[in-house]
C-alpha cells in the first residue's frame, strides 16, 4: 500500500491542528473563567452542571415554601392568642355564674360579655393573611372558616 505524499501533508496538518485547538480552548476558559462552553466540550460535566442547576432551582422553591410556612404558621399563632385569652374569660365567667349568687342583671352583663367573646372568637377562627386567604380553612382558603347563622348555629 503506497502513502501519497497529500496523505502525510494532510496527517501533519490534523497534528499540529489538534494541539493548536485544545490551546485556543484551554486559553478561552483561562480568559473567560468557564470550564465548559458548550455541551460538546465535556458531555458528562455539562450533564452534571444542568442537574445541578435543576436542583437548585428546587431547593430555591423549597426554601421559599419553607418560609411562606414560617410566616403563615406566625399568623397563626398571632391569631391563636387572642383566641386564647378570650377561652380563659369564658371559663371565667362559667366559673362566676356557677355559684348561683349572680342577680338576674348581672346574669345579663355576663351573657352579652360571652356573646361579645364569642363574636371576637368568629372572627379570630376567620383571620385571612396578607394575600386574602382564611388561616384557618384548611385547603379550602378562599372560603370562610366558620359562618354563624345568628341563631347560634356555627358551621365550618
Amino acid at each position: 500500500m503506497r502513502i501519497s505524499t497529500q496523505l502525510l501533508y494532510q496527517r501533519g496538518v490534523k497534528e499540529i491542528e489538534i494541539p493548536q485547538i485544545k490551546l485556543s480552548y484551554t486559553q478561552e476558559q483561562l480568559a473567560t473563567g468557564e470550564l465548559i462552553k458548550t455541551h460538546a466540550h465535556d458531555h458528562f460535566a455539562s450533564n452534571r452542571i444542568v442537574a445541578w442547576d435543576e436542583e437548585e432551582k428546587l431547593l430555591g422553591q423549597s426554601s421559599r415554601n419553607a418560609d411562606a410556612a414560617k410566616t403563615r404558621l406566625q399568623l397563626e399563632e398571632t391569631a391563636n392568642t387572642p383566641a386564647i385569652n378570650s377561652l380563659q374569660r369564658l371559663r371565667e365567667l362559667a366559673l362566676q355564674t356557677a355559684n348561683g349568687t349572680n342577680s338576674p342583671d348581672d346574669r345579663v352583663a355576663i351573657s352579652e360579655e360571652a356573646f361579645q367573646i364569642m363574636e371576637g372568637l368568629l372572627q379570630v377562627s376567620n383571620t385571612v393573611d396578607a394575600n386574602g386567604e382564611y388561616l384557618f380553612s384548611g385547603d379550602r382558603t378562599t372560603t370562610r372558616a366558620f359562618v354563624h347563622d345568628g341563631a347560634g348555629t356555627f358551621t365550618y
